[in-house]
């Protein structure tokens, strides 16, 4: 196609009005949009069809699937609970964003492009060391004989899930300590381990995210060593 052909030409929204500028050995055009704007194109991008809008043509693909549901999908490890506010999620991304519950017990919000493209499939917890997982139970060097087991068997069970479910609602999905509403722990105020009896009781529990749930043991943890350095000293 000539040069000067261009001008009158169609490439999908676009008609090329005039010519607009020469940088090094390309010429760019002035276009306008069916949606009514202008806008400077490359003709090289509008020969091979990489150009065929001023950009409203993505911005219409992005909304069309952002009212696609994924509510009840699941992907890898993780549920989608519901959709989630665009500032909640991945910044910058235009997609739709979505809370999920992973099966460790975590919750994440992520793009709706990476659940759809199988990018994302977890909280973060499922990661590969020369494509298998890192190994867990018996099989771990770690294992020392199933303590844990009673705890983890209750930690998985619907009971448990739908305790963690509503201290999340009640507290609106957000970290009741620095306010992020990403990868989220449920809490036990008094001790899991220490009070059965309070184990699915909502009031006994609250939301934090995963910095400030790791954070709180730590400095209980420190406490507790402290408090017994300090009772062997009065012995």
């Amino acid at each position: 196609m000539k040069l000067n052909n261009l001008i009158g030409q169609r490439f999908g929204r676009l008609t090329v009005i005039s010519k607009s500028h020469k940088q090094m050995t390309h010429w760019f055009w002035k276009c306008l949009c069916d949606c009514g704007t202008e806008t400077i194109v490359q003709g090289n991008n509008l020969r091979n069809g990489h150009s065929k809008s001023c950009g409203c043509l993505r911005s219409q693909i992005v909304s069309q699937r952002s009212l696609i549901s994924l509510t009840g999908r699941i992907f890898g490890k993780l549920t989608v609970i519901e959709k989630a506010d665009l500032q909640d999620g991945i910044s910058g991304d235009a997609h739709s964003q979505w809370r999920c519950y992973c099966e460790c017990g975590n919750t994440t919000v992520t793009s709706s492009r990476f659940l759809l493209s199988g990018h994302t499939k977890s909280c973060g917890c499922l990661r590969k060391n020369n494509g298998t997982l890192y190994v867990v139970g018996a099989n771990h060097p770690n294992w020392k004989g199933g303590i844990s087991s009673e705890n983890r068997r209750i930690r998985n069970s619907a009971d448990f899930k739908y305790w963690r479910e509503a201290v999340f609602k009640r507290d609106k999905w957000t970290c009741q300590k620095c306010g992020r509403k990403r990868r989220l722990h449920p809490h036990h105020i008094k001790a899991f381990a220490l009070y059965p009896e309070l184990r699915f009781a909502v009031d006994n529990g609250i939301t934090y995210c995963e910095t400030c749930h790791v954070s709180y043991h730590t400095e209980e943890r420190i406490n507790q060593k402290e408090a017994k350095k300090e009772a062997s000293k009065n012995e």
